[in-house]
């Protein structure tokens, strides 16, 4: 796995909470693509949380954190108030905690001759793994989220363009809408000859836990150099 290859993963449901004030935000998606292409993907992150911030029934219950949410410049606003984590330190669930995930990722992002890795968000949709992000609480099954459906492709076609991506590997759950929405543009992109290779891992017999487990310990394999879990298929995506 080189600079050729794109690894994309999603985020979670649990995050660390809190976080710190920003004296000056910096995405490191902003020099991986045009920036008309960056811009439109800061206008759906807006589209999506202004939506989100619309609907009573998510800002309640596991949803209260989101009242916390503000338009700053992560959203493409001005509003400096908001506390932030890089994506790689907020998310703190099943899948993030895999031993030596973490530690997988940062070396990987720290190499010159590493894969690219990418980390999908229902709020925020494609993140950088040290992308400062803000805490919140959104399932990609939720409405707000639907917006990444063709905004996320969009972005995607700009990114493995730009940085010349010819491999994509998939760690999403098979039933998830994570996959839903990369596996078709991923299927696509391999249509028209923009990548030559596409995978998919799927977990056999996966859970809620068992799927982002499995899919870390992939991860950290591949990354690694490392033996390869039990229970993984391995599905090659063709050109229709």
């Amino acid at each position: 796995m080189g600079p050729e290859t794109l690894l994309l993963i999603p985020c979670c449901a649990d995050k660390v909470t809190g976080g710190r004030y920003l004296n000056k935000y910096y995405d490191e998606l902003s020099k991986s693509v045009g920036q008309g292409c960056y811009d439109e993907m800061l206008s759906t992150r807006h589209e999506v949380l202004v939506n989100l911030l619309n609907n009573s029934m998510l800002r309640v219950g596991k949803g209260q954190k989101n009242n916390g949410l503000r338009q700053g410049v992560d959203f493409g606003g001005t509003d400096d108030s908001g506390k932030y984590l890089p994506a790689i330190n907020r998310y703190c669930g099943t899948l993030y905690s895999v031993p030596g995930f973490k530690c997988a990722l940062k070396k990987t992002i720290e190499s010159a001759d590493g894969p690219n890795i990418l980390i999908l968000s229902a709020l925020y949709g494609p993140l950088h793994p040290l992308t400062e992000i803000q805490d919140y609480n959104l399932q990609m099954s939720d409405i707000p989220a639907h917006f990444w459906k063709v905004s996320f492709k969009k972005f995607l076609e700009d990114y493995i363009i730009k940085n010349k991506i010819k491999k994509i590997y998939l760690y999403l759950g098979a039933s998830t809408k994570y996959l839903q929405i990369a596996k078709p543009a991923v299927t696509e992109f391999l249509n028209r000859g923009l990548i030559n290779l596409g995978i998919q891992y799927h977990v056999i017999n996966g859970s809620t836990y068992h799927t982002p487990h499995k899919h870390g310990l992939q991860m950290v394999s591949d990354l690694e150099h490392t033996s390869r879990p039990d229970g993984i298929e391995e599905i090659i995506l063709k050109a229709k």
